[in-house]
């Protein structure tokens, strides 16, 4: 059973934040009368697939972070249930060239809706959520903007198939990674906890991440690792227990090998080094 969380009403469309259990799966079918856009926060031991009612019955499709239902459109699920969180928009029927949009897509096309990954739709779904648990200034005049914007980017990514892999990760994602990654004190994030922050499953995220930047995210984050190795080193006088406490390490032992694989240095030798750089140059 889900829980209404928060919800905002919009002069096309209701924005909804819901939490709850939902039930083990085989074979349901679901018909909205409504276009709605989904994307799955949290999915604790949730995981399902499904297809559009007029495919053969092998044709399934993962259900992914974010899915797309058409109205009047009967979809078929099955999987175990689960406790999830989840935004979800839903908006009044679609009239003229939407309408007919929606009415001319294939069974194939609404199958692959169940898992959009579409870059600039995951970004939508973020900045509503945002919007919709810390509104601000005009903030239903925002939201309605981006709904819009989110109807028509969706479709788009239905009918064209995933134009995410072959652009890679947006600007808007990287920054994210950026910033998530500034305000890390302690610790070392995993793949899983940076693709979770952009909204994509693991394998998917570490492609698109590589055509962006042309390195693993493994690599990524094992270079930033590095790089705040040597700010703490270089600017702070932290022990060395302590430096590696902070970029999460078990033990300080562990922090050296890999500093000086890295850097062909000690964490002490490099220390010393920069002090010594640092007076020679004042």
């Amino acid at each position: 059973m889900l829980q209404t969380m928060a919800r905002k009403e919009t002069g096309s469309c209701a924005v909804e934040l819901l939490e709850g259990e939902i039930p083990d799966h085989d074979g349901s079918s679901w018909v909205y009368d409504k276009l709605i856009v989904s994307m799955l926060l949290s999915r604790e031991g949730f995981e399902a697939e499904g297809r559009d009612r007029a495919l053969p019955d092998g044709d399934w499709q993962p259900i992914g972070t974010v899915l797309v239902t058409a109205p009047h459109r009967e979809v078929i699920g099955r999987g175990p249930g689960g406790h999830i969180r989840a935004l979800r928009c839903v908006f009044d029927p679609p009239r003229g060239e939407m309408a007919e949009c929606l009415s001319a897509l294939t069974p194939e096309e609404l199958t692959r809706a169940l898992r959009v990954e579409d870059a600039t739709v995951h970004v939508l779904l973020r900045r509503i959520l945002r919007e919709l648990q810390n509104p601000g200034f005009a903030g239903d005049t925002l939201i309605e903007s981006m709904a819009l914007t989110l109807l028509i980017e969706s479709i788009r990514a239905i009918r064209q198939g995933d134009r995410s892999e072959k652009r890679g990760l947006s600007p808007q994602h990287l920054k994210m990674i950026e910033d998530y990654l500034a305000g890390i004190e302690v610790g070392f994030p995993s793949v899983s906890d940076v693709a979770r922050l952009c909204g994509f499953s693991t394998h998917y995220f570490g492609r698109l991440f590589l055509r962006s930047t042309g390195q693993t995210v493994g690599q990524y984050l094992a270079n930033w690792r590095m790089r705040r190795a040597e700010m703490l080193l270089a600017e702070t006088d932290l022990p060395l227990k302590e430096i590696a406490y902070r970029l999460g390490y078990a033990n300080p032992a562990n922090f050296s090998t890999a500093f000086r694989v890295a850097t062909r240095m000690t964490p002490r030798s490099y220390r010393a080094t920069r002090r010594e750089a640092v007076a020679g140059t004042a």
